[in-house]
Parts: C-alpha cells; structure tokens; sequence
C-alpha cells in the first residue's frame, strides 16, 4: 500500500562499534513499520570480486561502496513510498554522506544522524563484540580513523543529528523516533 507521502528515511551513521545496527533494532521495537537497509550488507551481494576494506582502501574500494550505497537508497526509498520508516545503517565519512543525502534524499523526508560514543567506549564495544568473523583488533585503526573524521566534521552544518550513544540502545531510539516524528 502506497502512501501519499513518503516515510522518513534516516541515515544513521558513526565508527564501527557505535551501536549502529543495535540502535536500529531499538528503533524498530518502537514503531509500526520499519525496515533497516545495512550498507554492509547490499556490499556483501557481491559474491566473487568483493574487495575488503581491511585489506585497504582502492579505487575498486570505493566504486563498490558506492554502488552499495545507492542500492540501499534505492531499497530505503521503495520502501518509504509504501510508508516503511527505512533506516540506511552505515559507517562511512560524514562529507560523502551528506553529499549523497543531497543528491538523493533531497525533497523526501529524512534525518541524518551520527552516533558518537567517546572512543574508549567505540574500543571496549569493539574488543567485546562477538557477531563479527574477523579478529576485532584489526577494527581499532578504522575505529580511530572514523572517530576523528566524525569528531572533526561540522555535523551541525550538515544538518547532522548528533547523540553520543552512551545511554541504553533503547534511549536513542526514543530520541530518534521523536526526530522522525517531526518529519511526517
């Protein structure tokens, strides 16, 4: 069934190990319609010639993230047109974000929003997770790196909603929820 106007769309981003995935999860538990489109995922469709990002960053690197990036667009807004919240689950630098949200989101409602824990949190959360295949370790560089990116990036202008995701999963869902309220 095909609304008159679309749902909000959020991007929700930050370091790995921000609690993205578990906060959209939360944020599903509190409303009626909600699909999460991970980034991570629409990347791993590729089934022979998936370049990973822990053996570096390349000009095929960056090619795949950006095909990814707009599929999980393209999943989010169908599913907005048939009145679905979507959430774009991603950890990538806030500039190209911002600059896809322009180019694609312009003119539908939606919400980007930055999670930001304090770093010794982002390295305690990674150093204890147990559903990746890959020693965490190598994470922390790409922790840092994001970090700072994220840390230093002048959100506020880029019309970025900033939560440092400490409180329970559940808290920031909340907060999330009522911003994407306001959008409808």
């Amino acid at each position: 069934m095909i609304g008159p106007v679309p749902a909000p769309i959020l991007v929700l981003s930050g370091p790995p190990a921000a609690g993205k995935s578990t906060v959209a999860l939360a944020l599903a538990a509190a409303v009626e319609r909600l699909v999460i489109v991970p980034v991570d995922d629409v990347r791993l469709w590729v089934k022979a010639g998936c370049c990973d990002t822990l053996d570096g960053w390349t000009e095929e690197t960056e090619a795949q993230f950006r095909l990814a990036e707009e599929a999980a667009l393209d999943v989010a807004e169908r599913y907005s047109d048939a009145g679905f919240w979507a959430v774009v689950d991603h950890c990538r630098n806030p500039a190209r974000l911002e600059s896809l949200v322009r180019e694609r989101l312009s003119g539908r409602p939606h919400l980007l929003a930055a999670l930001q824990p304090p770093l010794e949190v982002l390295i305690h959360r990674s150093r204890t997770r147990t559903n990746k295949h890959f020693d965490s370790a190598e994470l922390e560089p790409v922790i840092e790196s994001v970090h700072h990116a994220y840390a230093n990036h002048p959100l506020a202008q880029g019309g970025w909603m900033s939560l440092d995701n400490v409180a329970p999963a559940s808290e920031t869902a909340s907060r999330l929820a009522e911003a994407m309220r306001r959008l409808q």
